[in-house]
């Protein structure tokens, strides 16, 4: 078994302070992401043509940040189930890393995917990135949830934040021989959207990609946009909210 790491992208289209990416490449340079185009989520009856161009949009530019690295990002089109572990297995992975998702069908899939990927001797490790404070780690003084959103907020800011983690850097992507593995495993070319079936010819109102993402977040922080309490009176919106 190698010290390959498989790191698992789902809603962390990013490879800036993505926590379970840079976890992964403090054990080592020998990281590669996959990105599963889950039937089960594109086949809903509300996923928007919009939606999908978005998406696929901005793993085109999530491909080419892997690529400057030196790794790969590699697409499947199948379960997640099937597939993550068929990937890990064909690759010889010693680790699949993924962050943790909140909605009960993502957890109910990595709960089964951990699952499958144990039996076959892999080591399975999920993080929290989308959050600064973990699910009931802000509760009030009896260990219940707040009702009342001042109080909680003064708990909330008065928590530690953690910083950013660094970006993937000088990473060790796929040998001819293993991209050939993957190939057989299930990975394909980035499609289209219009490829999976959707079709959107309006310009999209969001750039997508990281670097748009991060350029729109540094424009809102410096525009310091401050809302309107229910008192009428203007407040300033801590920078950390933003972030």
């Amino acid at each position: 078994m190698s010290d390959r790491i498989l790191f698992w992208h789902r809603r962390d289209l990013r490879t800036s302070d993505n926590v379970g990416l840079a976890e992964a490449r403090t054990r080592t340079p020998n990281v590669v992401g996959v990105f599963c185009l889950d039937p089960n989520l594109l086949e809903r009856d509300d996923i928007a043509p919009a939606r999908v161009t978005y998406m696929v949009e901005s793993l085109r530019s999530l491909q080419e940040s892997y690529r400057r690295t030196g790794s790969d990002l590699l697409i499947l089109h199948q379960e997640p189930v099937k597939g993550i572990p068929a990937l890990a297995s064909a690759l010889d992975v010693r680790a699949v890393f993924f962050n943790r998702d909140v909605e009960a069908y993502g957890r109910e899939r990595d709960r089964t995917v951990a699952e499958i990927l144990r039996q076959s001797g892999i080591e399975v490790t999920a993080f929290w990135d989308q959050l600064l404070h973990v699910p009931k780690e802000i509760m009030t003084g009896s260990g219940q949830p707040y009702t009342v959103y001042t109080p909680f907020w003064r708990n909330w800011n008065s928590r530690p934040k953690a910083e950013p983690v660094p970006s993937l850097d000088n990473a060790k992507g796929l040998s001819d021989i293993e991209r050939e593995k993957a190939a057989t495993a299930g990975a394909i070319a980035l499609p289209s959207a219009k490829d999976l079936g959707f079709e959107w010819n309006t310009p999209l109102l969001l750039e997508p990609g990281e670097q748009a993402a991060q350029e729109r977040l540094e424009n809102l922080v410096s525009k310091r946009s401050s809302p309107m309490t229910s008192s009428g009176i203007f407040q300033e919106i801590p920078k950390e909210l933003l972030i």
